[in-house]
């Protein structure tokens, strides 16, 4: 009994799903690449790079994300 239901309805997501499909058009994309991470840097060239985002993430926030204090971010 419930096999006779699920059939028609399975067939029916198939079709639905194959109809779709062929409807799809690729999307042109652009991407921008950011430049590598430094190796190393100091924390005031850190701290310099960081004015803009403390300026919203205050004092409250955790400073860096990185438990060890050797990830200078």
């Amino acid at each position: 009994m419930i096999q006779r239901l699920l059939t028609p309805m399975l067939l029916g997501l198939l079709c639905c799903i194959g109809t779709q499909a062929s409807e799809e058009k690729p999307v042109e994309r652009s991407y921008t690449t950011a430049p590598s991470a430094p190796k190393t840097q100091r924390w005031d060239q850190a701290n310099a790079k960081s004015e803009g985002c403390v300026s919203c993430h205050t004092s409250t926030d955790r400073h860096t994300m990185h438990a060890s204090p050797a990830v200078v971010l």
